[in-house]
């Protein structure tokens, strides 16, 4: 789906034009919710519409790749999805993902389910893999950018080398606030993460890192050297063998820091920013 830029359809002509398509519209087809989305199947598919939006917690789109359910799910949708029971019998049918932005809805394509939790029998969470990735405009569309706030600092870099029990408590405290400034709660969404084999040795390795700032440590674990590499809001870790080629992670407290590597030449095995 290159150059995709879809129209947003009608909320109300979705449903009473597209759905019925995309299901079969020979029967009345079921609706179920499920973690704010809902899921509408009949004799030909399934539709899952999510919000847009951002909630880590909820249903929706997770990145450019996977849309997320988030349950329980109805026994009807647990038996579509993965079979009853588990693993037998599901996924025949195609999966269209839609998802409401304002007063419209954007289609994304086909999916296929490639995880799932079950619990007792009973969905617990689906990772729907899309057909065919989102470009980054349309993914800041059904999952518009969040606005960052305040980025854990760098401050405790500077106790690396003298009271390290102080820099990892002030780096903990600051990425895992327990407050804010006034005493409200503060529920933190869990940290974003990607992951990469970085082929082209000390080149791709400086595009990823010469903007980040080395921690001062010795490398960690000797059979497979291990560096970490910071910025306010975010932490990479880069492990080679061979000293050609690279894995890469990073962990971001907040998907805003995650906007730099967005930009770079690099090919993520995953990327949730």
């Amino acid at each position: 789906m290159d150059d995709q830029v879809p129209a947003a359809v009608p909320a109300p002509v979705f449903e009473r034009e597209c759905v019925p398509v995309l299901v079969g519209g020979s029967v009345v087809p079921g609706r179920f919710a499920v973690g704010g989305a809902d899921v509408v199947m009949g004799p030909a598919g399934t539709v899952v519409i999510v919000e847009a939006g951002d909630a880590p917690a909820g249903s929706g789109v997770w990145n450019a790749e996977e849309v997320r359910l988030v349950g329980p799910a109805p026994a009807p949708v647990t038996e579509r999805l993965v079979g009853a029971p588990w693993g037998v019998g599901g996924g025949e049918l195609p999966i269209h993902i839609a998802v409401r932005a304002g007063g419209g809805v954007l289609y994304l394509g086909t999916a296929r389910v490639s995880r799932a939790g079950t619990s007792d029998g009973v969905l617990t969470d689906c990772a729907l893999r899309l057909e065919a990735p989102l470009n980054r405009e349309l993914l800041d569309r059904v999952r518009p950018p969040l606005p960052s706030g305040r980025l854990p600092d760098l401050e405790w870099l500077g106790e690396v080398n003298g009271d390290r029990a102080a820099a990892l408590e002030r780096f903990v405290t600051g990425w895992y606030p327990l407050a804010d400034a006034a005493g409200s709660p503060v529920s933190a969404s869990p940290p974003s993460g990607s992951a990469s084999r970085l082929p082209g040795g000390p080149r791709q390795l400086y595009r990823l890192t010469e903007t980040l700032r080395l921690v001062p440590l010795r490398p960690f674990w000797r059979g497979a050297p291990t560096r970490f590499y910071v910025a306010p809001g975010l932490v990479v870790h880069v492990t080679s063998e061979d000293g050609e080629a690279f894995d890469a992670w990073a962990g971001a407290a907040h998907r805003s820091a995650l906007a730099p590597p967005a930009d770079l030449p690099v090919d993520w095995n995953r990327f949730d920013g």
